[in-house]
């Protein structure tokens, strides 16, 4: 008997996380990790009509007893490997499985498990025994002696004590909402689930499926797209990249993730290019796969491709969702203000449906995770903005909810000069898009299976979005370039390219001894109606790296050489430079904590009255500034909700009286 090597308590408190269903799925995932194409399940039932006892056989390569040690030792027992695996799984669907937490998982509705193998032993013979596990000693387990079989191949798992009430039509649907993607990705290799005698047939999981082929830099790509009538079970919206073997040699999320549109999908694309993308075995942290995805032409020019394959799906699947989007609004009576049976009533109401149903297409989001008072407040503001002498007020509603700076203001005023349709949903339009670059970025700073770096993802991201630190600023340095580069273009900016040159400023960076170092973004901008010049300058780190004195230190060293040219240092120029990483050491926390007495959040240094500052943040809140500043219309609403309403009530009265007047 050889021991597992963690405590039976341990197991169970660190598997607690599993349902019953879920845990049987693990024994599934686990025949398709040992190689398996076909997973047989046998369900017992009882009077009841639950289940009894349970068989699930792969036809994989079986337990190998000379590693049986390896396979049912503790997933604990290496942390970082167990993360490597689930980071590896991330990119590529191959491995499920964590070193043994599948086979340890039963305890959740079995009172013992036994599994049957038959493995192909080192003298090239099949080989077959058991290994048997009770769940009141999860430390343990027992195999028996190998004995030489003419059997293929294989485990099968049996569970003959099953203790809780498992429904075969739940387990059914669990495994098609659990498997359907993967049963796909793997079609050309006849990967199946049969259960009962009767294979798995997910096809009332489809709810669009289409194909296609496209030709790119003499690479044919072959490509089938899903809509899935449900969210798939762990499983994100994904790109799944198949090589001309049929084999899957990556995957990647969709750009369509988290929209709040119930759109969930999956886009399989097979192509011989695929062919020659290897993913580095023996270091699955390696940027690999962000320098293939960042320097290869064909590569970027294909997920523009396949972006517009999916993009030309999902608008159709909204603008037909979004009339559920109105049911559950009727629902709730967000439109029982309209007295239906006044004709003009009833068009104003048609007309505000419609109007939602065009912003929802739009951006979906605005409807997502409100609770009722929050949508009933939402339709009361869309009802004003449908309304004539309303849309004149609407700059100031969007200005006083969403707390615009003056240069937000000046291109929302642009926007809003006219007062149609067109004008609010360009408007709508704009705050979409930002929240899209905003996840985006977001996932690319915590979503370790993006495997982002600092120079090639995050820092192409920054120079992208540097709206995140201030509006209508240019550009002036980026990530290759110097501070003699940095000068001279902050000059060309300035001085719109007129050819003239500071050659006092640029002798002055060149007589610096650090003139070759590279900031990660700097940028200038001239305040209109007045010669004060901003300039803010960034510095990023890699997401896993904590931020530090020695960050800090870097930072100063720029702002010293930047405050070397005099005229940075005039008194129309001011300098604000931020450092910024997922999170801060305490030493630097402490310094900022000292600086709360100046009266403003993450200062670390200021000089010359506030014309030089250094402030650290992390992504963290960068991210959550931006989301208060443009969600923060559904808590402020509640505040204008009165006065609209009265305005509402104002504009019936003129209306019906204007009808009166007519008639």
């Amino acid at each position: 008997m050889e021991d597992i090597e963690i405590t039976s308590l341990g197991v169970k408190r660190s598997l607690n996380k599993f349902t019953e269903i879920e845990s049987v799925m693990e024994y599934i995932w686990n025949g398709f990790d040992a190689k398996a194409n076909k997973i047989i399940i046998t369900a017992k039932l009882n009077d009841l009509g639950s289940i009894e006892s349970l068989k699930i056989k792969d036809n994989g390569e079986g337990i190998n007893k000379n590693k049986i040690k390896e396979k049912f030792k503790p997933f604990f027992q290496s942390e970082k490997i167990a993360q490597q695996i689930q980071d590896k799984r991330k990119k590529n669907s191959t491995y499920h499985g964590k070193n043994g937490v599948g086979r340890l998982t039963f305890f959740k509705f079995s009172q013992t498990a036994l599994w049957e193998t038959v493995f192909e032993d080192l003298d090239g013979k099949n080989k077959k025994y058991t290994i048997e596990i009770n769940s009141d000693n999860l430390t343990k387990y027992t195999p028996t002696d190998s004995v030489e079989t003419e059997e293929s191949c294989g485990t099968t798992v049996i569970f003959d004590s099953i203790f809780v009430p498992l429904s075969l039509e739940e387990l059914i649907e669990e495994i098609k909402t659990e498997f359907c993607w993967y049963l796909v990705l793997n079609k050309e290799s006849k990967y199946n689930i049969v259960i009962n005698d009767i294979e798995i047939d997910f096809t009332d999981m489809i709810l669009e499926k289409n194909s296609g082929k496209e030709m790119l830099n003499d690479f044919c790509f072959d490509w089938l797209f899903i809509n899935w009538r449900t969210p798939l079970k762990k499983e994100y919206s994904k790109y799944y990249f198949i090589n001309s073997q049929g084999k899957e040699s990556f995957k990647e999320y969709t750009t369509f993730n988290n929209k709040g549109d119930k759109f969930y999908h999956s886009l399989f694309v097979k192509s011989e290019f695929f062919d020659d993308f290897i993913l580095n075995k023996t270091d699955l942290n390696s940027p690999q796969m962000s320098i293939f995805q960042q320097q290869n032409y064909t590569y970027k020019k294909l997920l523009i491709l396949l972006d517009k394959i999916i993009s030309d799906r999902r608008i159709p699947y909204i603008k037909m969702y979004s009339n559920k989007v109105i049911e559950d609004l009727d629902k709730i009576n967000a439109f029982d203000y309209y007295n239906t049976n006044d004709m003009v009533e009833s068009f104003k109401k048609n007309n505000l449906q419609d109007f939602i149903r065009e912003l929802y297409v739009i951006e979906p989001k605005i409807f997502a995770q409100l609770n009722k008072e929050q949508k009933l407040t939402m339709v009361r503001l869309l009802d004003a903005t449908m309304n004539s002498l309303d849309r004149d007020n609407l700059f100031v509603i969007l200005d006083s909810v969403l707390e615009l700076d003056s240069d937000e203001k000046e291109q929302l005023s642009l926007i809003l000069a006219t007062t149609s349709l067109t004008s609010i949903t360009k408007t709508i339009n704009f705050l979409k898009e930002r929240l899209k670059a905003l996840d985006y970025f977001e996932q690319m700073v915590y979503n370790k299976s993006l495997n982002a770096n600092e120079v090639n993802d995050l820092q192409y991201m920054l120079e992208q979005n540097y709206w995140l630190f201030g509006e209508q600023y240019s550009a002036v340095a980026k990530a290759e370039d110097n501070f003699v580069a940095l000068v001279k273009n902050h000059f060309d900016i300035l001085r719109k390219g007129d050819g003239e040159e500071n050659q006092e400023a640029l002798q002055e960076i060149n007589s610096n001894p650090d003139k070759m170092k590279q900031v990660d973004l700097c940028c200038v901008r001239q305040m209109p109606c007045s010669d004060k010049i901003e300039n803010i300058v960034v510095e990023i780190k890699h997401p896993l790296k904590k931020l530090t004195q020695t960050h800090y230190q870097q930072l100063r060293k720029y702002m010293e050489v930047l405050t070397s040219v005099k005229e940075f240092v005039a008194d129309n120029y001011k300098w604000t430079f931020y450092l910024v990483g997922t999170s801060i050491d305490q030493s630097l926390q402490d310094d900022i904590n000292n600086l709360k007495i100046k009266g403003k959040s993450n200062l670390v240094f200021e000089k010359d009255n506030y014309k030089i500052e250094i402030f650290i943040r992390t992504w963290k809140s960068i991210f959550n500034d931006y989301k208060i500043k443009y969600n923060s219309i559904y808590s402020k609403l509640k505040l204008e909700e009165s006065e609209l309403i009265k305005e509402k009530d104002k504009q019936i009265i003129k209306d019906k009286q204007s009808l009166l007047n007519v008639n």
